[in-house]
């Protein structure tokens, strides 16, 4: 199912047409104009939102996850709450249309028709978000299991476990032995970040980048020299974009288990030997 069905009762026009000949002049406006308006709140919910089909990774399904919510706060509770408004203007009318004589039967039950597929629509836009946020979080675990998974091959746990070593002992030295040049290369993925520390960085750190932020796309490379100022650690390079900052301090925890103060600014580079590992 890729969306809830909208119950034909509750069109507005098939209920005019029903409704016509019964005491036009005592038909409740908020009937009317409330269907008129569950229906555009209707059609304003995006059900492709839902669907948990396509997701490919840990990222995309959060971010399901995260459209699901809006959605159901911004589109789907107005429509609920609509729907009931609805049902009780019409469960009002039929009660006003049994004290005419004759009872005008085909409004009746037309209008009756308006109640029984409100409570329907309800009920199928709560199971249906029920079993999409069902299906989400299974697929989420999927997702996450199979990222698991990934991370416990050897070849990769062995290069994570170097470059931990690596980053560490130069992020002391940046900090303790300011003499000492130490020059980085962040590659930022679409789901990972992580940077390399060295005295020298070129083609071989950024193939063991690769290799540790294998199942990411799109990456992007930043060189430039590490430096300790105003009590961070600070990453300089000619084109480094502010929004790194946030990314490389959660790699780093998440690389070293310890939290690092980090900066990050665009500035000049005396020397340009680590150019040769630019694409």
């Amino acid at each position: 199912m890729n969306s809830v069905e909208y119950p034909a009762s509750l069109a507005f026009a098939t209920w005019e047409r029903a409704t016509a000949a019964a005491a036009a002049k005592a038909k409740p406006p908020g009937l009317a104009d409330g269907l008129k308006a569950m229906r555009k709140l209707y059609d304003a919910i995006d059900f492709a939102v839902f669907d948990t089909s396509k997701l490919t990774s840990v990222e995309d399904a959060e971010k399901c996850g995260d459209q699901i919510d809006e959605t159901m706060e911004r589109r789907v509770k107005p429509l609920e709450t609509q729907a009931k408004t609805v049902g009780s203007a019409a469960d009002k009318w039929v009660a006003e249309l049994k004290k005419t004589r004759p009872e005008p039967s085909a409004a009746i039950a037309a209008t009756n028709a308006v109640s029984s597929g409100v409570e329907t629509l309800v009920r199928g836009i709560a199971g249906f978000a029920a079993t999409a946020k069902a299906l989400l979080a299974r697929r989420l675990a999927e997702l996450k299991t199979a990222a698991d998974k990934e991370d416990d091959d050897p070849k990769v746990t062995q290069h994570k476990q170097r470059l931990r070593a690596k980053v560490v002992e130069m992020l002391r030295i940046v900090k303790n032995r300011p003499d000492r040049e130490v020059k980085f290369v962040v590659c930022m993925g679409n789901k990972d970040c992580m940077p390399y520390l060295g005295p020298v960085v070129g083609p071989t750190q950024k193939t063991l980048l690769k290799e540790v932020m294998k199942g990411n796309s799109g990456m992007k490379y930043f060189y430039g020299r590490c430096v300790y100022e105003e009590s961070c650690y600070t990453f300089v390079g000619l084109q480094v974009p502010s929004s790194l900052r946030k990314r490389l301090e959660r790699s780093l925890l998440d690389l070293t288990g310890s939290s690092w103060r980090v900066r990050v600014r665009s500035g000049q580079i005396k020397d340009k030997d680590e150019d040769d590992g630019e694409e």
